[in-house]
This record gives C-alpha cells, structure tokens and sequence, in this order.
C-alpha cells in the first residue's frame, strides 16, 4: 500500500516540470512580429500588416485573451498549426504550454474563423449586377465568358481522421481526404465553400447536395448567367 501512495505521489503531486524554457511562446510570437518582415511570413505564411488585421477580425468575432496567453499568441499557433502542419507536442514545446491549453485555443480560433467566414465568403453582390468578366482570355473566346459570374471547382485537401473512418475518406489520393467544393468569383474571393464531404465521394454528389440544400446558402446565379466549371477547360 505504501509503494502504491508513494509511486501516486511521485506521478501527480511531485511531478517534474515539463515546460521549463524561458523562452516562452509569448517571448517568441514577439520576437517574430518585431523582427523581419520575411521572418513572420515563413512562420505565419503571411505579412505583418495581415497578421495584425486577422487578430482583430477574430477578437470581433469574440475570441478573448486569458490570464495566461494573448489573442496574437492563440492565432500563432493555430497559423502553425495550419501552416506547417505541427502535432499538438510540437506546439506544446514551442509555445511552452499544457497539451490541453493547445487544444483549447485552437479550437477557440477555429470557432472564431468560421465566424468569419459567414462574413467574407460570399458573393460581394448577391444580385450579381456587376458580372463583368475580369479575365483576360484568348483565340477570341471571350463571347463564351459574357455571362458567367465565376468559377467553380472541387479540392481533394488531406486531414487526419480515425482508423475506423478512414475507407470511407481514402479515394484516388491513396490517402484520407475531404472533398471541398468552391466557387469563385472574376476578382479571386471565394464566395462558397462546402467542406466535409469524404474523398471518396463523386463531385457531383457534393454539387447536388450543395444545391439542394437551402441551409448552405448556396449563391444561385441569376437567370441567363452561369458558373464556369474548370473541369470543362
């Protein structure tokens, strides 16, 4: 009994600590955004200027800092996360905090993004009075473009998912993959983007779906105008 409180004690109230580096997570977003310009954009896979604006629109979107960690520090490790594909123990080394407090905030960002996506992705005019195309086409095709009002595609993009949910996911890629549908307008905004469907999925399955259902908002083109899908490029 006593080898048994002894190990108790050892394991949960004399533990040893584990994120002990001073140069903490906070010290090293700081550094970043003080720094080089080149260096943020290797880190955060963008600019200054739109780090800082990105922080803001979030915080609009309610995410708050804690005691313990900043709205910048909280967006610098999803942007890693995202950016550069790192494992919740590499961040922990990084940033020098709890696996759980990594989780936590990202999911806090995630949440605030996709907040923000209800603002940004959508068509700029719903009535689509401005169909102007934008491009620059050739061999005198352009009659083909008149009343087309963007572009549409599907993505094969590769995420982690459970061993018992990884047939359905694993399509042409060989590897697990959601099938994402978007749509584009002549100025490059993304003004629809359907997400979640497995790889193995047809795209015109996710199309369908994406028509069908009234809940996605799916931006209709008004009569006589049309999307261009690449495929048939």
């Amino acid at each position: 009994m006593a080898a048994l409180v002894g190990d108790y004690a050892i394991m949960h109230i004399c533990k040893e600590p584990r994120r002990t580096s001073e140069h903490t997570g906070h010290t090293w977003v700081y550094e970043i955004l003080q720094g080089h310009p080149i260096h943020c954009y290797e880190m955060f896979r963008m600019e200054k200027f739109i780090f800082h604006k990105i922080c803001t629109e979030l915080v609009e979107q309610g995410l708050k800092e804690t005691k313990g960690m900043r709205v910048q520090e909280m967006v610098a490790i999803f942007l890693n996360m995202v950016g550069h594909g790192l494992g919740n123990r590499m961040l922990q080394e990084r940033f020098q905090h709890l696996g759980e407090t990594i989780s936590r905030h990202i999911d806090e960002v995630l949440l605030a993004c996709l907040k923000l996506s209800f603002k940004y992705i959508r068509p700029q005019d719903p009535m689509f009075r401005d169909c102007e195309v934008k491009i620059e086409v050739i061999n005198d095709i352009d009659h083909f473009f008149k009343n087309g009002i963007g572009a549409i595609d599907d993505i094969h993009i590769s995420f982690i998912v459970s061993p018992a949910e990884q047939a359905r996911f694993i399509g042409r890629k060989s590897i697990p993959t959601q099938n994402i549908k978007v749509v584009c307008d002549w100025n490059m905004y993304f003004t629809f983007v359907l997400a979640g469907w497995e790889g193995t999925a047809h795209d015109a399955c996710v199309f369908y779906h994406a028509l069908t259902n009234a809940n996605l908002n799916f931006p209709h083109p008004p009569p006589g105008f049309f999307y261009i899908d690449i495929h048939d490029l």
